[in-house]
């Protein structure tokens, strides 16, 4: 496949603090449909150098207070010559003649994903910019999502398109950076930094294409499904309630909390699955109160994403030698207890 691109930029600066700036992104891609080959993705963002202003611009301990926002797109194409349709001979043909049949759709009409991002954020320089803040806030909105091998009713002629558009997701958070320069001398430099950052994702339009795993009822298999509204990485299972007493305890329930009868009278038992369950068995939450674990139980548990995840990192330097220390996590993390 063949790509080629071209950027028109634009910017102006007023009085040395106003800055407004505009971009026109031009993509062209081999890979997309002949109605949408050409994408055009505009940007544009202002800027605010606070500290050039007369009430701030003879503070000698400020060095820079930038404040920015910021919105734009971006494209996304598939591989190869996706759009192209194609034919295969058929052997015999008819009689002494050749013969094709098509093999692959034409897609003319296959889109660019299109991912939208809103950014809002400061600089922040003081004490000779010895120490310095940086901070943003962002919305990102992904639409057209391209879905690879889409199967579709073999009553069309065909039984999959190589790629098809369909879904949408979202990502939002923030991100925070401090460094500090706490000595700095001919020979001598002492430094660190410290980043935090927290992001959150969630599908809201799920793709036409998206199949569920089938779930087989077994200790440390969880159910694999995507819902919309819920992250990407989101864990499915039985609710944990704790361990049954006693035999009163494995009595099943309605909805009132009531103990559910059989035809003569007697006190139903919980079942996980096939199984009959007995004092010292694990209770899992009876959703539907039908007196069965089953897949009609499994509900949304958590998901991989961590709260928080930083950094920090330590560098001291004396003339040319230079020794750095480097730290990375993540908080707020669920795991899969198998």
């Amino acid at each position: 496949g063949r790509s080629i691109s071209g950027i028109i930029q634009a910017n102006y600066t007023l009085l040395n603090r106003y800055v407004l700036q505009g971009t026109l992104s031009v993509e062209g891609n081999s890979a997309m449909g002949k109605n949408h080959r050409i994408g055009y993705f505009p940007a544009g963002g202002f800027s605010w150098n606070a500290q050039n202003e007369p009430f701030l611009k003879d503070v000698q301990w400020i060095d820079e207070v930038k404040l920015r926002a910021s919105v734009g797109q971006t494209g996304g194409a598939p591989s190869g010559l996706s759009y192209f349709g194609t034919f295969s001979a058929i052997s015999p043909g008819y009689m002494d003649m050749s013969a094709v049949e098509p093999k692959s759709m034409q897609l003319n009409s296959l889109k660019w994903q299109t991912t939208t991002d809103f950014n809002i954020g400061g600089d922040f320089g003081f004490f000779k910019n010895r120490l310095r803040f940086t901070l943003d806030v962002y919305h990102r909105y992904t639409k057209d999502l391209l879905q690879k091998k889409v199967t579709i009713p073999s009553s069309t002629g065909y039984s999959q398109l190589a790629y098809f558009n369909s879904g949408k997701m979202e990502n939002y958070g923030w991100e925070a950076r401090a460094d500090v320069v706490f000595i700095q001398n001919k020979d001598w430099r002492f430094s660190g930094y410290v980043n935090l950052s927290h992001n959150t994702n969630k599908i809201t339009e799920l793709p036409v294409n998206m199949a569920q795993d089938a779930y087989t009822m077994k200790n440390g298999a969880y159910a694999s499904i995507v819902e919309a509204n819920r992250p990407v990485g989101s864990f499915y299972g039985y609710r944990y309630l704790g361990v049954y007493q006693n035999t009163e305890a494995t009595y099943a329930r309605d909805a009132s909390g009531a103990v559910m009868k059989d035809l003569k009278g007697n006190p139903i038992i919980m079942k996980n699955g096939q199984y009959t369950v007995y004092p010292g068995d694990a209770i899992y939450e009876d959703v539907n109160h039908d007196g069965v674990i089953n897949q009609y139980d499994i509900v949304y548990l958590g998901n991989s994403n961590p709260i928080l995840t930083g950094g920090a990192g330590l560098s001291l330097r004396w003339k040319d030698l230079t020794l750095s220390a480097f730290f990375y996590g993540n908080f707020g993390r669920k795991i899969i207890n198998k």
